[in-house]
């Protein structure tokens, strides 16, 4: 959960050997981090959990390493996990953020190559994909090619294309994942730069697969896509900085609405009666069922004419009156409650410094003793 929060809403992406920036923390420091947020958890009542008590203090037991690094290796495995989740609910949703869904084969390619078009912006680059208005045209002697110069998107409109967050909905605060972003609801109201940034590189990564074919959301990928749209982000505030907080309470307010809406839809999808309090249309008289030779009201039920052959019936042993009991050994669904509100989330502090491999590998030794 920790982790899967500190990827959310600080760091999508980690250094690499190839991209080694100042805005990239090592996937180590990343990994403390998350872990001193599972430290400071604690109970409904304020208290510390015994459990995480027990294994931490084992954890920091001397010739614990080994444990130590196991641990750290599965931790992060969420990483990745979040990433292609991530993914996965961009490539739902741009289908009909962008009318994609109705298009031919050959249309809907060329049109997410068009939204892939980028767009220079000083030293940055700027996607076409990012705009609240977007308007496709289509060439009239070539009907499945793109024509570049009637297409057009709103540049007074970055960030505001509603697709971004259908994603953030969709993923954060849809079903069971809604209960770990509930935890730190505040965190997520600010709308940071690195969730846009992330939701940014999941619908790229949806449209780069419609365009060219399956291919890997990988920190080695999109850490420099992470850089680039942080790095627009950045002379937004600078250059626009009221338009820039306008456009964050925009973006909430987008995704309360989409949040409250979900929940308006479960509520209809759980009522069982109509809007007047009476029984809706009932195609079943459950008061007339029967089930072998018992009525539902606790009486026998006649017993069915067998003179349909003059053959004498072979003699068969009628089941049980009880029905035997197909209780499911769960009927509760598991608990979605969301860990203690009490538990606070502070904003991660500034990134550390960076570390050579060989120090990476030290501190994956010692991640989980000094958290």
């Amino acid at each position: 959960m920790y982790l899967r929060l500190r990827l959310s809403l600080d760091h999508a992406w980690t250094s690499e050997k190839t991209q080694n920036s100042s805005q990239l923390p090592h996937k180590h420091l990343v990994i403390k981090r998350a872990l001193k947020d599972a430290r400071r958890h604690r109970a409904e009542d304020g208290k510390k959990i015994d459990y995480l008590v027990s294994g931490f203090k084992t954890l920091k037991k001397k010739h614990n390493h080994v444990l130590r690094e196991n641990v750290a290796s599965v931790v992060w495995t969420g990483a990745s996990q979040l990433q292609n989740e991530v993914k996965k609910k961009a490539k739902i949703v741009v289908d009909s953020a962008y009318s994609l869904g109705s298009l031919s084969t050959q249309r809907r390619v060329a049109a997410a190559t068009f939204l892939l078009k980028s767009n220079t912006q000083g030293k940055f680059s700027v996607p076409n994909f990012i705009f609240g208005e977007i308007d496709i045209a289509w060439q009239s002697d070539e009907p499945y090619e793109v024509d570049m110069k009637a297409s057009v998107v709103n540049r007074k409109k970055p960030f505001q294309h509603k697709v971004l967050s259908d994603v953030i909905v969709q993923h954060w605060f849809h079903g069971h994942r809604d209960t770990a972003s509930v935890a730190v609801y505040d965190r997520f109201s600010e709308v940071p730069n690195n969730l846009i940034a992330l939701v940014c590189n999941a619908i790229e990564a949806a449209l780069v697969d419609i365009a060219t074919g399956t291919h890997h959301f990988s920190n080695k990928l999109y850490a420099a896509k992470w850089i680039n749209i942080m790095g627009i982000l950045d002379q937004f505030e600078s250059n626009a900085s009221e338009a820039y907080q306008a456009l964050k309470e925009m973006m909430w307010t987008n995704v309360s609405a989409l949040i409250d809406e979900q929940q308006v839809l479960r509520s209809k999808d759980k009522q069982d009666v109509a809007d007047d309090g009476s029984p809706g249309e009932q195609f079943i008289a459950w008061s007339d069922v029967e089930v072998g030779n018992t009525k539902a009201t606790g009486t026998k039920a006649a017993k069915p004419s067998s003179k349909l052959s003059s053959s004498k019936p072979t003699s068969s042993k009628p089941l049980s009156s009880k029905p035997t009991s197909s209780k499911l050994s769960s009927s509760k669904p598991t608990s979605s409650k969301p860990p203690s509100s009490k538990t606070t989330t502070s904003k991660a502090p500034e990134v550390e410094p960076q570390v050579n491999e060989e120090e990476a590998g030290r501190e994956a030794s010692h991640v989980l003793s000094d958290a």
